[in-house]
């Protein structure tokens, strides 16, 4: 076949043969470049669609943990309110060696001596106890009972022995423990 006879064809099988050609290059361009160039674009359409969901599951995540945050500072605040409620809640509480010799004096109980006992963790309570040993009248020991019951503070009286004394006074003997919380909070 020489250039000479495509000259002179018709028409038809002119534009016959430049429509098969179309095809066979259009074929030949779907095989080695479209095919390729589609899944690559259907995999990073996939990957963009994850990345999409990802970043989606992580602002809800972030959203989740501010509103967590919040409600934690919001909690440790009236935690932190109510320990200052309790007695003794701030970590502080007056000494037992301190408290004692102002309540026996104010009810008229004497205090023939005192001293100080280790102090003791109960739970989330510190216990400073100190042994008292007094000498009174029934009614003074019910009053000094009742004045420590009053205290804004967590007191008790435990191991209270009672004797008879000389003089219709009584010979009494007790601990008082002094209750706080264990550690105060850290601002």
């Amino acid at each position: 076949m020489s250039a000479a006879s495509f000259t002179r064809w018709s028409p038809l099988q002119t534009l016959l043969v430049w429509v098969l050609g179309a095809c066979v290059a259009g074929v030949v361009w779907y095989a080695v470049f479209y095919r390729d160039a589609r899944d690559a674009w259907q995999v990073a359409s996939n990957d963009l669609h994850a990345a999409e969901k990802n970043l989606e599951k992580i602002g809800e995540d972030e959203q989740r943990v501010k509103l967590l945050t919040a409600a934690l500072a919001a909690d440790a605040q009236a935690l932190a309110l109510d320990r200052q409620a309790v007695p003794g809640g701030d970590g502080h509480a007056d000494d037992p060696l301190l408290l004692v010799p102002g309540l026996a004096a104010a009810t008229w109980l004497s205090i023939e001596r005192w001293s100080p006992l280790p102090e003791e963790v109960e739970g989330v309570l510190l216990r400073t106890p100190a042994q008292v040993d007094a000498r009174g009248s029934w009614g003074a020991l019910t009053a000094f009972l009742r004045r420590v019951g009053e205290l804004p503070q967590i007191v008790t009286v435990e191991r209270l022995t009672v004797r008879p004394g000389v003089d219709a006074q009584l010979e009494l003997g007790f601990v008082v423990h002094v209750s706080r919380l264990r550690e105060a909070p850290q601002p």
